[in-house]
């Protein structure tokens, strides 16, 4: 609000405009509360799939924004819980909100595994802390469930989470990206029972930095392969045997 007084300083002047501005501010914001209250029941009444939509839709796009995990280690989607009780039970019935797996703190695990149901999986793993810390070996265990999974380990932590992909299958999985840190000659290498050799449905898969062999049951019906970093050199013998099992293969990646 812009006051111009004229130069004698009429105190009545000023009232006058003072006024007259008040009341223009009065009809607005007394225009502006229906609109309002028509957002809030809108939101409100909302029916409970496009509810789950647009929650689905935040947390997508909060955990892409991010790019890290939530600090206190708890789902994105949490927040949505503490809105209103229309918005607790629409997103607490709807099990693929609570799909998305981050960096989630062993408090929270259990709570998001439970609340997932039966849902396919998205897990990623970059956290530093050692995975019995985070309780990643407990996500691991539910491998039949996962459609996508990033990790991203230390050599030593490599190890153990090669373990645990070697002793389930993984019927739903879609994506597999494997990303070492560190110095990965003191990795073991990618068994060729990872996964006990079912991953039917696997279509995508990123290996960085780390051992494998082109026989495993992770080359075979692919669409997309990167491979990047290799501390070995495979023969080109093993590449060509490899790639003729991937008659799909639109996407190939050889890093040196």
């Amino acid at each position: 609000m812009t006051l111009s007084v004229s130069v004698d300083g009429s105190e009545t002047a000023l009232i006058e405009q003072c006024g007259a501005h008040i009341g223009e501010d009065t009809v607005s914001s007394s225009e502006s509360v229906p609109a309002l209250r028509f957002q809030k029941n809108t939101l409100a009444h909302l029916p409970v799939e496009i509810l789950a939509n647009i929650f689905m839709y935040i947390v997508s796009e909060e955990e892409s924004y991010m790019g890290v995990s939530n600090p206190r280690g708890a789902s994105a989607c949490l927040a949505v819980t503490h809105v209103c009780r229309h918005w607790r039970e629409t997103a607490l019935e709807c099990s693929t909100l609570w799909a998305f797996i981050d960096g989630v703190s062993a408090q929270w695990l259990a709570i998001t595994l439970e609340r997932s149901k039966k849902a396919a999986l998205v897990v990623i793993y970059n956290d530093p802390k050692p995975l019995r810390q985070c309780g990643f070996e407990k996500i691991l265990s539910q491998l039949p469930r996962i459609k996508f999974l990033e990790l991203c380990p230390s050599p030593p932590e490599a190890d153990r989470i090669l373990d645990c992909l070697s002793s389930l299958p993984a019927p739903l999985l879609h994506t597999f990206k494997f990303v070492v840190f560190g110095n990965a000659t003191f990795a073991k290498p990618i068994s060729d029972t990872i996964f006990q050799g079912e991953a039917p449905r696997l279509r995508s898969v990123q290996l960085v930095q780390c051992y494998f062999s082109w026989t495993s049951c992770i080359f075979s019906g692919l669409r997309s392969l990167h491979i990047g970093l290799s501390p070995k050199r495979s023969p080109l013998s093993q590449i060509l045997s490899a790639l003729r099992r991937m008659p799909e293969l639109e996407l190939l990646t050889l890093e040196p």
